[in-house]
């Protein structure tokens, strides 16, 4: 049981986060850069680096789960993973919680008086 806990946690933190970052953070990025709400891509070169970060992560993981574990830390493993999957899916893409946590992290890159006038539209 404290594999499933373990497995759900970890593929939250990891597996969930780089769902997030593809799905909605670096269409994001290009999509302001695009409109000229941002000027740069440094946003986009930091999510790849949390992305190759977070899968390595979670890749060890598996490979400690696979290699040493038997086979009912393995099977909850994946049971976990589906679990915590169904459980995320309002979690993904583009919601009020991922795009304020994205506006208040790269607030930096961002011209405030044209994203203001682009979200009043």
């Amino acid at each position: 049981m404290l594999g499933w806990v373990i497995t759900g946690a970890i593929y939250s933190f990891t597996v969930i986060v780089v769902l997030v970052i593809l799905l909605f953070c670096l269409p994001f990025t290009v999509e302001l850069n695009r409109k000229g709400i941002m000027s740069t891509y440094k946003p986009a070169y930091m999510y790849c680096g949390s992305v190759a970060l977070l899968s390595g992560i979670f890749a060890l993981y598996s490979y400690l789960v696979f290699h040493f574990g038997n086979i009912y830390l393995q099977a909850g493993y994946f049971v976990a993973i589906v679990v915590t999957s169904v459980l995320s899916l309002g979690k993904l893409g583009r919601n009020k919680d991922n795009l304020g946590e994205y506006l208040e992290n790269n607030k930096e890159y961002i011209d405030q008086e044209k994203l203001g006038g682009w979200l009043a539209k």
